[in-house]
């Protein structure tokens, strides 16, 4: 592929996931609100549709491999057309789904897992289209547009979910074709095969010491999803009639704000601590923000719920660090193998923890009456246990692995 094509493609490929992520962010984190207030669900079955459709949208990238295989070139921009019809479906059936909790979670779930694999082969196009020391500034680019998209989004899906909430469906329908359109640029065929020589020639006890750091890496990483978990599926059911709730999309847009004004100069920073071998302390930073941030989320309810803009602040740091560097270690870390089965595989795990500890929070929350400090203080007690765990095992884990400098350690 030529330079400028590359480029052509690198562009069409990260503006498409920004209009993505926008039609997420209008509907995905209101829908419980919407489906509490207007459907008339039960707690258990609105947490059963909100927990299905992040475990599609975070995991649902398992289908990546097969749906690139099968259509190839037009795996993208077909996961857009096919989410924005899910969408149709929904508009047009909406009484009759709303009255049925398993087809209505189905229908989700089929939403959540095309997103999944367009996010996904996103990830991987990118990732093979740059170079390993390249990495970093690209993955920095894309989570600029994902959270751009991500904080428009959330304003627009808050200014409409207690005003016109039907209309949250329509607009995520309208910007999936938009970014449908968008990816009709985009060079994303098939991933090639990596050489895998190098595990080939391994010892059999060095391959298995190379697998159980890599597993290692998964479930460790997975409970930082957990804090993100908490902000973008619980924080709109935390703050139901309270007085942050008009202000929840504003909160996202702060997110987005940050990431946009401030993530290239993080990332200057980063590669500077890692190329000094400080990747551990820069990931055990991360994890701390992020623990910190989450306990902030028990103010929602109370007359210090303006501190919520305080732990969004925190949170974005966080994640400005360790959402690219998690993405680059990806690849260094599964090195020699099929970046789009890597990708699906962290996103399987990652997702499936997000998912499980979204939807047990949700659960949780949405059974008591709304402003209850009760109600959030355990699964964000919770969550900041697990990922102080994660700070203080994860990095010793695979630290060997994910050499200074952006290059694998073995």
């Amino acid at each position: 592929m030529s330079a400028s094509r590359s480029n052509t493609s690198s562009k069409a490929i990260v503006w498409s996931r920004g209009a993505s992520s926008a039609a997420t962010f209008v509907l995905m984190p209101y829908l419980p609100v919407w489906l509490l207030a207007e459907a008339g669900m039960s707690a258990a079955s609105v947490a059963l549709v909100a927990g299905i459709g992040i475990l599609a949208i975070r995991a649902g990238g398992l289908f990546a491999i097969v749906l690139r295989r099968v259509i190839g070139q037009r795996a993208l921009r077909g996961c857009y057309f096919g989410a924005a019809l899910a969408l149709a479906v929904l508009i047009g059936l909406r009484p009759l789904l709303f009255t049925q909790v398993l087809p209505l979670a189905a229908l989700v779930a089929v939403f959540g897992v095309l997103l999944a694999c367009a996010n996904v082969s996103t990830k991987s196009a990118l990732a093979e289209a740059t170079l390993p020391a390249q990495r970093l500034d690209a993955f920095g680019h894309l989570n600029r547009f994902i959270n751009a998209g991500a904080g428009l989004g959330a304003i627009a899906g808050s200014l409409l979910v207690s005003r016109q909430p039907l209309a949250l469906a329509a607009l995520a329908l309208a910007l999936l074709l938009v970014a449908a359109l968008i990816a009709l640029k985009a060079d994303t065929s098939p991933a090639s095969q990596m050489p895998a020589a190098a595990e080939s020639a391994a010892l059999p006890r060095a391959w298995l010491q190379l697998l159980s750091e890599r597993f290692a890496f998964l479930i460790l990483t997975s409970f930082l999803f957990v804090g993100a978990a908490q902000y973008f599926s619980c924080l709109p059911v935390y703050v139901r009639d309270t007085g942050a709730e008009p202000y929840i999309g504003y909160l996202f847009a702060l997110n987005a704000a940050i990431i946009g004004l401030f993530q290239g100069q993080i990332l200057k920073r980063v590669a500077a601590v890692r190329s000094g071998g400080a990747g551990p302390q820069l990931y055990r930073l991360s994890a701390a923000l992020l623990s910190v941030s989450v306990l902030l989320l028990c103010l929602a309810p109370t007359a210090y719920w303006w501190m919520l803009f305080i732990a969004l602040v925190v949170f974005t740091l966080s994640e400005a660090l360790w959402a690219p560097l998690l993405d680059v270690w990806t690849a260094e870390i599964f090195a020699g193998r099929n970046l789009t089965s890597a990708y699906t595989l962290t996103s399987l795990v990652w997702g499936g923890m997000e998912a499980l500890g979204g939807a047990l929070s949700i659960r949780y929350a949405a059974a008591y009456a709304p402003g209850q400090v009760e109600s959030i203080a355990v699964p964000v007690l919770v969550t900041a246990a697990v990922i102080v765990f994660s700070a203080f095992f994860a990095p010793m884990a695979f630290a060997r692995i994910a050499g200074p400098a952006g290059q694998p350690a073995h």
